[in-house]
């Protein structure tokens, strides 16, 4: 059972009480930083060109202070928290949503529990800019609920601290957007950062989970539970029972019917991937 650290939704945005000059110089000392590119897609291939960090080795005093205001909250939410791993975000113009996901795997809060039973461990985003915003899944700490999705913006110079287990991600920025990101973690615990959860995607219909977002998304536009989808599946078959010409891309046969050319390709040709039916 988790204590009572954090609210029903699990997340809270609280004001750091610091200087607008102390965040006008994370704002600076964020601009002048080197970054990397982090995930968009959990365990993902590919980095995301849109979104980077830069891990902070040597905390200056106006980040000295942010971790003191930091930690003057998450004493008020679990006496063990310390915050720690500092890293600047950078969003780019033009970036999607992240995968919804978790900061923390299910072994590390399971050693947190073991350590410090009620204990869970949490993250802080802090905003130094304006326009700084997270999605969040409130009350979503086994599945990421579509239903459940809000767009929180953080007002500059306040924080959400967010339960470890609260599926979370990065959205996509039009303009230029700095920030912050931290742990809050045990001190004679160790663990290693940026190793996270990813989301079992859930049908809001029928409770059916997937990993992979297109699969849900299919899942849930047909799904019987759907109000709509009965009509969805009504539309999907007549399409593909319309007669005209059809093409096969991988040997020139032509079909009357959209769903022949498919039975065709699979039994043929073993795929559908290049080529839209």
């Amino acid at each position: 059972m988790v204590r009572p650290a954090f609210p029903a939704s699990g997340y809270a945005v609280f004001y750091l009480q610091v200087s607008q000059a102390t965040i006008g110089e994370l704002y600076l000392e964020a601009e002048s930083r080197t970054y990397r590119p982090v995930f968009r897609e959990v365990g993902g291939a590919e980095d995301d060109m849109f979104r980077s960090q830069s891990r902070v080795q040597r905390m200056k005093p106006p980040l000295r202070r942010v971790s003191a205001a930091i930690l003057e909250d998450a004493a008020t939410r679990d006496s063990n928290y310390r915050p720690c791993v500092f890293s600047y975000m950078h969003s780019r113009p033009g970036g999607l949503y992240q995968e919804p996901h978790q900061d923390y795997a299910d072994e590390v809060r399971a050693a947190v529990h073991a350590r410090y039973p009620g204990s869970i461990p949490a993250s802080v985003i802090i905003a130094i800019q304006p326009g700084t915003r997270l999605r969040l899944f409130p009350r979503c700490f086994d599945f990421a609920r579509p239903e459940m999705e809000i767009e929180l913006e953080i007002p500059t110079g306040y924080a959400v601290v967010f339960r470890g287990d609260l599926f979370h991600s990065g959205v996509g920025y039009t303009t230029s957007n700095y920030r912050l990101h931290c742990y809050l973690f045990f001190r004679d615990l160790g663990w290693r950062p940026d190793v996270v959860s990813n989301s079992l995607l859930v049908c809001q219909y029928c409770g059916r989970t997937e990993r992979v977002s297109a699969r849900i998304r299919q899942h849930r536009y047909f799904c019987l539970q759907n109000p709509d989808g009965l009509a969805h599946r009504i539309g999907r078959r007549e399409q593909q029972n319309r007669r005209g010409e059809y093409p096969c891309n991988y040997c020139s046969q032509v079909f009357e019917v959209q769903s022949t050319l498919r039975s065709h390709i699979l039994a043929q040709h073993g795929s559908t991937s290049s080529q839209n039916v």
